[in-house]
Formats: structure tokens, C-alpha cells, sequence
């Protein structure tokens, strides 16, 4: 996995990942914030030192740890003679699903409880369940009652086709409204598009099932693109008068823990859990040990074993968990992040401009393949703009030295429709050698300012471009000291996110060079490109 520094301290503020580069400045900010928001407690006792361990928890249950961490101080614990304290950061799972798999934000708490297995990498699974909660089809009470569901559940892929509610006798509510929330910010909404899409009930997703995206983003009702989280929006629509929810949803996946929360406030329509026949995976809540010096990582795992304890299973029980499956976690390992990668692409309107490396280095074997860098490089172009959806923009820069005169890139495509983009990829780049050196720099400033000119209101405008190497321009380009001072001048910057693909990429170069603009730098293998660049066009999730 990535190099990573630790932080040991932090704190929550809601990540908008609707904005992929966004999550990159979230992270640090929880690095450089301080302790102030974290949960903090050290024991009052007389101690030879103390031990510490950071653990980040997903926000719904954040609190319960928090209080947790305070009884098992109050305590006075002791690691190896040492008094103990842990520090609880709530921390949206995708922004840590992205440093675990992408080295993005290089901030890593000692251990990690995110609401599903789903955000954890490949290597994490199996981690142990804290509980467990049930991913259902949330429904306002009078429309479940109409069309019988209480009773009689659907399956998941009924959903997608359902008549509107005159044929259940209800012409007033309109069109049947599918809500779907954003998988990188609702573990519900995760588990449940998978559900949606998964034909065959076999907890895997085959390309076919991934294909069937499409026609679910055009059945959905569009309820959270504007940011508003659909829960806030339905208790907004709800105060606003009668019929409001209804109005709003018709159905959405849920944790049935958000439906009984919801449903605490006493409002005008409540909610109701619809558990279909081929139920989704629940959310596992696991707690996982992360790569920590061996000191904190023990800590970690003292409070782990206090989760355990009777006082602390009660404690996350009253908190609406039920009891772990016995039988782990169903799901295939890529199935989520297959299904969310596809759904972003399709759902973000992307502005993008992606600059491959073509300088000599590039025609060296790719690890892992019998054929050139270069050509695992035009693979992933063409995988990746295959997935974007028809509101998505893409254009094609190279860039090595002296492509063009003395510059050292050339536009292959200008940004335009991604589908034109994509058939045209296999000509244009079919006929481009490598060779050359790598005038890293002055590419980054001139494909920042190119795509300043193209700003739509609304899209992600973004430049994604890969590196293998380190910046070698004999033709008089600027520093590194004088680029990062370009990127970082306007204030329309637009965000240069970079990837270090394989071992001789120079990662803090890349890292400092995005990092000037606001935005994430990437690690990837030669095998796992195409992903890393869904990743950063489209938003991270684990993998």
C-alpha cells in the first residue's frame, strides 16, 4: 500500500464529494486541524507515560465510540504499563477509503470503522463487525400501505421499471420517484445499487449487470444533486405541509437505523422499512487495524477488545446495531467500487482534460505485461471514457519535449463529447511513438490555463495527468519553485490532479505539483491505471 504519514489528531467536517479534487483538501484540512474536534480522553491517573491511538469511525456512529473511548479511559487502562487514551475522529468513509487505496492526503488514523467492509480495501477485508444494520427500501408509510409492500416486498430490480402511482390509485403522487443518493456518500445508497443492479442475486457484478446503469440513472429521481442530503431534504419537504414527502421520494435504500432516527422526530409522514426478497448486504460496521507503529496499533486493539466486552456491546446495541452476521461480509470484493465507479461516471457532468506521458521512459515493458507502458497507458484512456456518461467532456494532450516546436505537449483531441472522444482514442493515439525527455512542468501550467478557458458552470473541470518519470526538460522550463507559483495564482485555479505510475515516478514532485492547484496526488501500478483514473475523474472509493 502507498507511503503515508500519520495524523494523530483531527477533525469532522461534512467531505462534498460530489467534487472529486475536493476530497483531497478535506483531508488535509482533518490533518492540520488539530485535536480540538476529536474525542480525546486521557486518564487523570498517575502514569510512567501514555500511549496513543487515533481512530477514525464513520460519522452516524461516531458519537456511541466517543462515549465508549471516555468509559474505557475512566477505566484507567494500561498498554505494556502505560496508561492508554484513544482519540474517536468521525471521518466520512470515502475520504479514508481513498488515502488506504490511492495514497491520497497521506493521513491515516491507527485503526478504522467505517460503516461497511465495502470501503475497505481488498487486503482489509475480514475485519471484525462491531454490528450490524440492514440495508432496506425506505418508503413514506401511505405509499408502502398502496402498493402493498409491506406485506408482499418487491425485489430490488422491480424498482427500476415500476409504473407510476395511478396504477395503484394514487394519480396525485405522479411518477413513481426512484431516489438514489450518491454511493460515495451513503453506504445505503452503495449497498443498494448494487442490489439494484445485481440481476442474478449472486452478490458479484458482471460487466452485462454493470451495463444496466444506464437505464437506472435515467429511472431515478435526481433528488440529491444539488448536495442537499436527501434525509434533510425529505424532513424539510415534510415541515413544509402535508404530502411533502411524498412528493419528494417514493422509495430510496436505507439503513434501517436512518429510518427508525428518522421516524424518532415524529414527522407528519413517517418512514417505513421495505426489506426486499433478495436483500441487500448489510452494513457491517468493521473495525480495522491499519499499518500503525506497533504501540499504537496495540492501543488500538485494547479498545477493540473493550467493543467487545459486555458493557460495550450493549452500549452499540442501544445504538440501533444489531448483532454481526455470523456469516461475514456477502459481497464480491470489486462489486461496490465496479458499482460506484460506473455510477459516478455516469451521473457527474466531467469536464476533464486527460495528459498522457509519452517521453522515452513510457516504451520501456510495463510491470506485470508483456507490452510497453504506452500501451497500457492507451487502454486505460479508452476503458475510462468508455464509462462517462453523455454529459461528460474529455479532451487528449501528450506531452514529452519538443512535440510542437519547442513546446513540449500536443492536443491530440480538443474537450468534447466523451462517446466522440472515446471512438476517436484507438486512431489518434494508435499513431504516437514515445521519445523524448519529460517537460513535466510547463505542461501542468499550460493544461491548467487551457482548461481555465473552458469552465462550465455546474461540471467538474479538472486536468488528470499521468507521469512514470520526473520532470527532465532541457528546453529551459520553468522550476518546480516556479510552477507551483503559476498553478497556484489564480484564483480559478482549476485543480491538476496528477498520478505517479509506477516505481520511478516521482511521487513528491507530482504530490507538491497538485498540491499548489488544491487537489489530490495518485499512486497506481501499470495493472490498476484504468481504475486509478476513474478515481480521479470521477471520485474515489475503496477497492
Amino acid at each position: 500500500m502507498p507511503s503515508v504519514h500519520r495524523a494523530r489528531t483531527g477533525t469532522h467536517r461534512r467531505a462534498h464529494l460530489a467534487v472529486p479534487w475536493v476530497v483531497g483538501i478535506v483531508a488535509a484540512a482533518v490533518a492540520l486541524s488539530g485535536a480540538s474536534a476529536g474525542y480525546a480522553f486521557i486518564s487523570a491517573a498517575s502514569c510512567g507515560g501514555t500511549s496513543r491511538a487515533t481512530v477514525a469511525v464513520t460519522p452516524g456512529v461516531s458519537g456511541v465510540l466517543a462515549a465508549l473511548a471516555k468509559e474505557w479511559t475512566a477505566g484507567e487502562p494500561k498498554v505494556d504499563g502505560r496508561c492508554a487514551t484513544v482519540t474517536v475522529v468521525p471521518r466520512e468513509p470515502a475520504l479514508v477509503a481513498q488515502e488506504l487505496t490511492y495514497g491520497v492526503g497521506a493521513v491515516l488514523p491507527d485503526a478504522w470503522v467505517p460503516d461497511s467492509s465495502a470501503w475497505l480495501p481488498a487486503n482489509r477485508r475480514g475485519a471484525e463487525s462491531l454490528g450490524r444494520s440492514p440495508v432496506v427500501l425506505a418508503m413514506p408509510a401511505p405509499m408502502a400501505a398502496a402498493i402493498g409492500w409491506t406485506n408482499t416486498p418487491p425485489r430490488w430490480r422491480e424498482l427500476i421499471a415500476r409504473p407510476g402511482w395511478e396504477a395503484s390509485g394514487h394519480p396525485e403522487w405522479g411518477p413513481f420517484r426512484l431516489a438514489v443518493r450518491d454511493p460515495l456518500r451513503s453506504t445505503a445508497a452503495l449497498h443498494g445499487l448494487v442490489a439494484l443492479l445485481d440481476r442474478d442475486a449472486n452478490a458479484a457484478l458482471s460487466d452485462q449487470e454493470l451495463d444496466g446503469a444506464a437505464a437506472l440513472r435515467e429511472a431515478r429521481a435526481a433528488t440529491e444533486d444539488d448536495g442537499e442530503p436527501l434525509l434533510d431534504a425529505l424532513r424539510r419537504a415534510d415541515t413544509a405541509g402535508p404530502g411533502g414527502a411524498t412528493a419528494l421520494a417514493s422509495a430510496f435504500p436505507a439503513l434501517e437505523r436512518e429510518v427508525r432516527a428518522y421516524n424518532a422526530a415524529a414527522p407528519r409522514t413517517p418512514l417505513v422499512s421495505v426489506r426486499p426478497l433478495d436483500a441487500a448486504a448489510d452494513a457491517d460496521f468493521p473495525y480495522a487495524l491499519l499499518d500503525a507503529p506497533a504501540e499504537r496499533r496495540r492501543v488500538a486493539r485494547a479498545f477493540l477488545e473493550y467493543l467487545r466486552s459486555a458493557a460495550g456491546q450493549q452500549r452499540l446495541r442501544a445504538a440501533g446495531l444489531e448483532a454481526p452476521s455470523p456469516t461475514g461480509f456477502p459481497l464480491d470484493v470489486t462489486a461496490p467500487s465496479r458499482a460506484a465507479q460506473r455510477w459516478t461516471a455516469l451521473s457527474r457532468p466531467v469536464n476533464a482534460l486527460l495528459v498522457l506521458d509519452v517521453s522515452g521512459s513510457t516504451a520501456e515493458r510495463a510491470q506485470g505485461y508483456g507490452r510497453s507502458r504506452w500501451e497500457v497507458m492507451k487502454e486505460a484512456a479508452v476503458s475510462v471514457t468508455a464509462d462517462l456518461g453523455p454529459d461528460a467532456q474529455v479532451g487528449i494532450w501528450i506531452y514529452a519535449t519538443r512535440l510542437d516546436g519547442m513546446r513540449d505537449h500536443r492536443e491530440l483531441l480538443p474537450p468534447g463529447p466523451a462517446r466522440a472522444t472515446h471512438m476517436a482514442l484507438p486512431t489518434v493515439l494508435g499513431t504516437t511513438e514515445p521519445g523524448g525527455n519529460c517537460g513535466l512542468y510547463d505542461t501542468a501550467i499550460a493544461a491548467q490555463a487551457s482548461m481555465r478557458a473552458r469552465l462550465h458552470p455546474g461540471t467538474t473541470t479538472v486536468v488528470v495527468l499521468i507521469s512514470d518519470g520526473r520532470d527532465e526538460d532541457d528546453t529551459g522550463g520553468p522550476t518546480a519553485e516556479e510552477a507551483h507559483a503559476a498553478l497556484a495564482s489564480d484564483t480559478r485555479r482549476v485543480p491538476v490532479v496528477t498520478v505517479a505510475l509506477g516505481a520511478d515516478a516521482d511521487v513528491n514532485a507530482l504530490r507538491a505539483l497538485s498540491a499548489a492547484t488544491g487537489a489530490p496526488s495518485y499512486r497506481s501500478t501499470d495493472a490498476d491505471l484504468a481504475n486509478t483514473l476513474r478515481a480521479a475523474m470521477a471520485g474515489p472509493v475503496g477497492d
